[in-house]
């Protein structure tokens, strides 16, 4: 049903800059009492765009407030393009956006300031 998502539930405690468990604060209280959890998607052309609205929907009927992350938000980290030509680098059997995209997904929660991840 989520094929092509990871669903392994992890907290990253890595923030971009000294200000992550902050932000993870303000983002907790921005919810209204509803912890947030997140998602990284990027379409590679597998099909996976329902399985997201599946995700959401799920989690937000469990009482959670799911974010769905995506390279825009990679992007907004400081080392974004350094990482990005360091990731390019790396041997793959994958098609190379999607192994790009495997990386990017921590970027993404760095900026986010940390979290829940599935």
């Amino acid at each position: 049903m989520l094929s092509g998502l990871a669903v392994v539930v992890f907290a990253l405690g890595l923030a971009a800059g000294s200000l992550g468990g902050a932000r993870m604060r303000e983002q907790l209280e921005q919810a209204h009492g509803r912890c947030v959890v997140y998602t990284y998607f990027e379409d590679q052309g597998m099909g996976d765009g329902p399985a997201v609205d599946v995700w959401r929907e799920v989690w937000s009927k469990a009482g959670w407030d799911p974010k769905v992350l995506t390279q825009n938000d990679a992007a907004k980290h400081p080392r974004y393009n350094e990482m990005v030509d360091r990731f390019m680098t790396y041997p793959t059997s994958n098609p190379a956006g999607y192994e790009l995209a495997c990386y990017l997904r921590y970027l993404a929660m760095a900026e986010a300031g940390g979290g829940f991840m599935t």
